[in-house]
């Protein structure tokens, strides 16, 4: 699993983390479903994300989006598995568009 976010390196992402902001970027999270993934997708939403959430049980995926309901950023729940590199490649345009 693991959380990308927008905003480039992991001094970014943890500068962008010790500010307390991540209002304004966008972050996948694959796995985010569960676990660490789960955990990921709800700390960049609390901190003012847009998160796309993938996972390949999108009712989990579904289910974490709704946990991060009340949270500054948003999250949105995607079907992916990422382990599949033609599907990923396909869905990232989805992605993209739905995060917007």
């Amino acid at each position: 699993m693991a959380a990308l976010a927008a905003a480039g390196s992991a001094p970014e992402v943890a500068a962008l983390a010790a500010a307390g902001s991540f209002a304004g970027r966008v972050a996948l999270v694959s796995g985010g479903g569960g676990g660490i993934g789960r955990a990921a997708a709800l700390a960049f939403a609390r901190e003012g994300a847009s998160v796309a959430v993938a996972d390949v049980d999108l009712a989990l995926a579904e289910e974490t989006c709704s946990l991060a309901g009340g949270a500054p950023g948003r999250a949105v729940p995607f079907r992916c598995d990422v382990a599949a590199a033609e599907e990923a490649r396909k869905k990232r345009h989805s992605i993209a568009q739905g995060i917007e």
